[in-house]
């Protein structure tokens, strides 16, 4: 017996929480170079149009992913410097 099962009848089905948790779990599992692979597809990088181009550079987005949940690694003048560039960014 097969049953079919399509991702959007599952995601459809699933609360924000349950989004935000299975969103934590895939990022538990983060590899960046597969992210970047992802950032370069067409499709995935259509979606991510406001967050992320995917003609930029590659090298530079590997580095400002490595930063995530590594915040324990930074010294306060380290993470202080990052927030500032980012507010300056993202006002």
């Amino acid at each position: 017996m097969t049953i079919a099962v399509e991702v959007d009848d599952i995601l459809w089905g699933m609360t924000s929480f349950e989004k935000k948790e299975m969103f934590e779990e895939l990022l538990s599992e983060l590899d960046i170079d597969w992210v970047i692979e992802c950032l370069n597809d067409a499709n995935i990088s259509a979606k991510l149009s406001k967050s992320v181009d995917k003609n930029s550079d590659s090298e530079f987005n590997k580095k400002v992913l490595s930063l995530l949940n590594n915040s324990f690694k930074l010294t306060q003048e380290e993470e202080d410097l990052i927030s500032k560039i980012s507010d300056r960014i993202n006002p």
